[in-house]
């Protein structure tokens, strides 16, 4: 058993949903299908920049995947783990 440490830092040219131009993002974050972190809402950009979004999550062996959200559900294959 380990620990994985997430940290999210900022997203880059997300998809425009709001009238304005704007989007209002969040990240989900998923392990094995069952959510365990969802960040803050950055209001009102397509560049949001995630301040203190940090976490732990004790696994065993785990299937990750990382998709964004937006005000309409939205995965991009894209997006990638660093490690």
């Amino acid at each position: 058993m380990g620990n994985l440490t997430v940290a999210l830092v900022r997203a880059r040219n997300l998809i425009a949903a709001d009238r304005g131009g704007h989007s209002d993002p969040y990240v989900k974050f998923e392990l094995n299908d069952e959510g365990v972190h969802k960040s803050e809402v950055v209001k009102k950009t397509v560049n949001p920049e995630f301040e203190n979004e940090t976490f732990i999550v004790p696994i065993v062996c785990a299937a990750i995947q990382i998709s964004s959200s937006n005000k309409w559900h939205h995965r991009d294959p894209s997006l990638f783990l660093a490690y």
